[in-house]
């Protein structure tokens, strides 16, 4: 453009006398319509890229509000689920902790020591599984009634929870610690307190820690029926008070 341009100031000048010329009056003319030429296909491509820029800015804004962000934290009802399933899945387990491990005392008129190895897989009601293991170590007397402490670690594994889309899983387990008591050889009450931390899944997911207190007692049938029981403390932030009946 700027060559064909200078082609034409040549061509419209012409000389007039010595090193003299003078332009001819279509030079100007010609020279004003390059420039506007020029101008106007400069504005034309600064409003193109104009354009594609406020496009593309637009669609990244108009992605980014519409998706809102996925909840990290369980609601209530969650937690409560959760909760509550931990809690179902050890008082079920506790029908399997019974004390007649311990043997036949030598003196049946004093109490003995005794340790009872705990080793259950409790299921889970929506499916998978909770490990618990460890030992339930006290007196017994010769009717295999007493008390003992439980140190114990439960370990959720792909436990589905009921009534939400939750999978939880230990990080790594649980501890389990307080005391349970035995009367003729099954349990028949104990109070103890879970505390650790879980992963949870898929929808929300994250991690939280849990500090649960179980009492519970049984009726001393073979169907090892829950005559009260209550779980108190807090769970993934929330406070949890209920009956577990």
């Amino acid at each position: 453009m700027v060559h064909q341009a200078f082609g034409s100031l040549v061509e419209y000048f012409e000389i007039s006398g010595f090193l003299g010329f003078r332009l001819k009056p279509i030079f100007l003319f010609t020279i004003e319509a390059s420039m506007r030429h020029a101008i106007r296909n400069l504005f034309l491509c600064l409003t193109i890229v104009a354009s594609a820029l406020l496009v593309l800015c637009s669609g990244c804004g108009g992605s980014a509000s519409s998706t809102p962000p996925a909840p990290t934290t369980l609601t209530v009802a969650q937690t409560t689920a959760v909760a509550t399933q931990m809690e179902e899945t050890f008082v079920a387990a506790s029908a399997k902790m019974g004390a007649s491990w311990c043997g036949i005392p030598q003196d049946p008129t004093e109490d003995y020591p005794c340790t009872i190895p705990v080793n259950v897989i409790g299921t889970c009601s929506g499916g998978g599984t909770v490990a618990i293991a460890g030992s339930i170590s006290g007196a017994m007397d010769y009717s295999d009634t007493g008390d003992a402490t439980a140190l114990i670690t439960a370990t959720p594994t792909n436990c589905a929870i009921p009534g939400t889309t939750l999978v939880i899983n230990g990080s790594p387990d649980l501890s389990v610690s307080g005391t349970v008591f035995y009367f003729y050889g099954g349990v028949s009450n104990f109070t103890v307190t879970e505390a650790g931390s879980v992963t949870y899944g898929p929808k929300p997911t994250g991690t939280c820690q849990t500090n649960l207190t179980i009492a519970a007692s049984f009726i001393g049938d073979s169907e090892h029926t829950v005559r009260s029981c209550t779980l108190t403390g807090t769970a993934c932030g929330q406070a949890i008070n209920q009956s577990c009946m």
